[in-house]
């Protein structure tokens, strides 16, 4: 940078005397830096995105295109929200009967239940509960956004903690079905 700074110094009479032509290289060589740089970052990114693909691949979590239900009429919709919410409802149902059959094993059956429920009923519920607040009319949304205000239904979506949460989806599912129109 001394060096750089120096050369400036030495060459500042031609940098006056042509201020046009300075002017040019210096853009000339800020757009050939961002170029690139560009070019450097854009490979980073495409890698990164290769990567992350490979893993989503690896581990199953392909890319769920919303077109599935996108392509179903409302009355359509809402019959397989229904659906789902009565399995997940016999779901918690099942797990709360073995539970308590065999209290003394819920730290072992509480995996399991956990685990089923993110690989049965988790995605498809996600995807349908967006899918139905996409079609609601601006002042339904509005009114569903207000009795959940901070968004903790979709994190219940994501992570129920325990049974209670499966069955806080199902109901939410439930709501949502009969707030669409058919």
């Amino acid at each position: 940078m001394g060096s750089l700074w120096h050369q400036l110094q030495i060459e500042w009479e031609a940098v006056t005397e042509t201020p046009l032509l300075s002017c040019f290289v210096w853009i000339v060589g800020l757009v050939v830096i961002w170029l690139l740089v560009d070019k450097f970052y854009r490979s980073r990114i495409e890698t990164r995105d290769d990567l992350l693909r490979m893993y989503q691949q690896k581990l199953g979590l392909g890319p769920h295109s919303k077109k599935t239900y996108s392509r179903l009429k409302n009355s359509e919709l809402k019959e397989k929200v229904l659906n789902l919410a009565q399995n997940i409802r016999a779901f918690t149902a099942m797990a709360n009967s073995q539970i308590i059959a065999d209290p003394d094993n819920f730290a072992k059956f509480w995996p399991y239940v956990g685990g089923q429920y993110a690989n049965s009923y988790k995605v498809e519920s996600v995807l349908l509960r967006d899918e139905i607040l996409s079609r609601l009319s601006q002042g339904a949304r509005e009114a569903y956004q207000k009795s959940d205000p901070k968004g903790a239904m979709a994190f219940v979506y994501q992570n129920p903690v325990n049974t209670g949460g499966m069955e806080m989806v199902a109901d939410d599912l439930d709501k949502l079905a009969r707030m669409l129109t058919s």
